[in-house]
């Protein structure tokens, strides 16, 4: 009976650091969210840099597109590429999609329209209206997939359902037959 009680009472505990240590994660995460849009960058970096290093996919992504930006950081484009990558692993929907747009239009990293598909597919998969949008011009031209006028279609299409706002000759079978090349960055 005495040893039943003990495991209880260790369980108890080890649920209560467990919420402390979520806790101060998540009030990092508020933290830097406050201190960003108040473009105080030096400070959400601070937050963002400590719930990141825990795992937080999304203060890894916001530490990602501050290193593109150069805010409260350098602007480093490798770095930021390193950051969005942790989170896009982690299947943060926005981060797989920036991580994709890089590999499609190049830089850093090099272009390579296969990865930019299956990074585009990885945040389509979770209704990321951007993720549709650019897997519609993947399948449109046939860059990193085989071409796919039906796809294309199909993904211009849920992309405007999840709110993105996809130009009206991209939603007719005639208007993707048309597309001959990328989109402009």
């Amino acid at each position: 009976m005495k040893t039943y009680f003990g495991r209880i009472a260790l369980m108890a505990v080890a649920s209560l650091v467990l919420v402390q240590l979520t806790g101060c994660v998540g009030m990092d995460m508020y933290k830097g969210k406050k201190a960003y849009d108040k473009k105080d960058f030096t400070t959400a970096v601070e937050h963002f840099k400590k719930a990141a290093e825990t795992g937080d996919a999304e203060a890894q992504y916001y530490l990602g597109r501050m290193c593109f930006d150069g805010n409260g950081m350098p602007k480093d484009s490798t770095e930021a590429v390193r950051w969005m990558r942790m989170s896009g692993e982690k299947g943060y929907a926005p981060a797989q999609l920036i991580i994709g747009v890089e590999y499609y239009f190049g830089g850093d990293p090099e272009r390579d329209y296969g990865k930019a598909a299956e990074w585009f597919k990885k945040a389509a998969e979770q209704d990321n209206p951007g993720g549709h949008y650019f897997m519609g011009w993947i399948y449109a031209t046939g860059r990193g997939v085989e071409k796919d006028r039906f796809k294309a279609l199909n993904s211009f299409r849920l992309a405007l359902a999840n709110g993105y706002p996809v130009p009206d000759h991209l939603l007719t079978e005639e208007g993707v037959s048309r597309i001959k090349s990328a989109p402009v960055r």
